[in-house]
């Protein structure tokens, strides 16, 4: 399986939108979830640093991942969606590992994420990719990769 990634540009928008309206797929990647779409599309849209990109397998939009800057000092967060029936596949892993070489060109120097306590699946990912957990809480992991 072999994916690719491409920059972001407004008219994917539509389409993974419509895509993480679907069911569970929200709450397991732990990309976006219901009760805080309004909170990440603000995220998505604001004047940070960001890096965006499509996950496609072919020519076919298989999901999302993206960095977007946290704070001034070089820090970058981790948002991956990937659509449903394209679980389990092996798309995210391969994508986390590709934006990680994107990051590292640009000289990011460390990348963080958060997943649901019940993602295992996400998780696993995670650790095979080289992240860190670095703490929870009652409803999160938080992870952390130093470049």
């Amino acid at each position: 399986m072999k994916i690719k990634l491409k920059e972001y540009r407004i008219k994917y928008f539509p389409t993974i939108f419509l895509e993480s309206l679907r069911g569970d797929s929200l709450k397991n990647i732990g990309f976006l979830d219901k009760e805080h779409m309004a909170e990440n599309l603000k995220f998505w849209v604001s004047k940070k640093q960001s890096y965006r990109f499509v996950i496609l397998m072919g020519k076919k939009m298989v999901g999302s991942i993206g960095l977007t800057e946290v704070e001034s000092t070089n820090n970058f967060s981790l948002g991956i969606f990937v659509f449903k029936k394209y679980w389990n596949m092996g798309i995210a892993t391969a994508s986390i590992k590709d934006i990680l070489k994107v990051a590292k060109k640009l000289n990011i120097k460390k990348i963080s994420a958060e997943t649901y306590l019940d993602n295992y699946s996400i998780e696993k990912v995670f650790r095979r990719t080289g992240f860190r957990n670095i703490k929870h809480d009652k409803k999160n992991n938080y992870w952390e990769k130093k470049l």
